[in-house]
């Protein structure tokens, strides 16, 4: 998985990116077709890094997770659990659109094929 880094008016270091490229990697088990992430982060002046977080699930599916937090770590914590909640709907989304209506499932009578 690719993934990318920008900073706006903040650098990133070494052990923070590291750090974070660890936890997005983590991302990559709850969707197969997790291709790129690319983190934003922003410091606007004020006391706040604003940290984006943009995945890429295939087929112009975008799925994006965004937090403010006084530092960098906390910051990316949120944002990475507001897209983890994005890609299980996404996949979720996905797998009922595959079920058909009225097509009997496993483990239900006449469903054990």
């Amino acid at each position: 998985m690719n993934v990318r880094f920008t900073g706006r008016h903040v650098g990133i270091g070494d052990a923070d990116r590291a750090w974070a490229e660890a936890k997005a990697e983590a991302l990559a088990r709850f969707h197969r077709n997790l291709r790129d992430l690319e983190v934003r982060v922003e410091k606007d002046g004020g006391l706040f890094e604003r940290v984006e977080i943009e995945a890429s699930l295939g087929r112009q599916h975008r799925a994006v997770g965004k937090a403010e937090a006084p530092e960098f770590r906390t910051a990316f914590e949120h944002a990475a659990e507001a897209l983890k909640r994005q890609i299980l709907r996404d996949k979720e989304r996905v797998v009922d659109r595959r079920r058909r209506p009225g097509s009997p499932r496993r483990g239900t009578p006449g469903g054990d094929r």
